[in-house]
């Protein structure tokens, strides 16, 4: 509640009156069955407001951490964000591939390719870890996308708020692309979308904004 009210202020850590209460909330029930509501309400959205060309410029943005791959298992060792932010320990678990699939945006993101819809994926992570992360995605069943789009190394190294904004505008300008919609886990400005409409926000829960 404090935080909210944001009697708590600029914190690098998640306040350790909230952690016990996100750790239960994203190791629920209830996080599945919100994720679920999440994706549903997308498919619901592309059935009755996107008018699907299917001129091969279709396209849809999914971000990938906490979007379609989970670092829970991460945070889950790391005491749900209690801890001050490392990213070295972070870029190394993510080094490993062992991110979990987000079975719901699996639903959608098949969904999509059985559409004819092109797919494009968006991270702040940065590129030495392109490899690793292409590995970790087809893996746990993420394949067939058009393009990956990570955070160059000239970012500064913030924890996973910077993305490779010059490509994706880059992207989105791009007459042979046209985006209705974006799925993240935290919300992003994008730039000058190339698009008769304008791109609906789909936003999964990041459990670090929680409280």
């Amino acid at each position: 509640m404090n935080v909210e009210l944001h009697n708590i202020r600029n914190y690098q850590a998640v306040p350790q009156e909230c952690i016990a209460y996100i750790g239960k909330y994203m190791t629920s029930t209830q996080y599945q069955v919100d994720s679920e509501r999440t994706i549903s309400e997308c498919i619901l959205h592309l059935t009755t407001n996107c008018i699907l060309e299917k001129d091969g410029k279709d396209s849809w943005i999914f971000d990938i951490d906490d979007t379609l791959l989970s670092s829970v298992p991460y945070y889950k060792k790391n005491g749900f964000g209690g801890n001050k932010p490392n990213e070295t320990a972070l870029e190394d678990w993510m080094s490993q591939g062992k991110g979990t699939a987000l079975k719901h945006s699996l639903k959608l993101f098949n969904h999509l390719k059985e559409l004819g819809v092109q797919i494009f994926l968006v991270s702040s992570r940065k590129e030495h870890l392109r490899s690793a992360t292409v590995d970790n995605l087809v893996h746990v069943g993420f394949y067939g996308w058009k393009e990956l789009i990570l955070r160059l190394l000239t970012f500064a190294p913030v924890l996973p708020h910077h993305r490779p904004r010059s490509r994706l505008r880059e992207m989105c300008s791009d007459s042979n692309n046209e985006f209705p919609f974006y799925h993240a886990s935290e919300m992003h400005p994008f730039p000058n979308l190339h698009t008769s409409m304008n791109p609906t926000a789909c936003r999964l829960i990041d459990f670090l904004a929680l409280c």
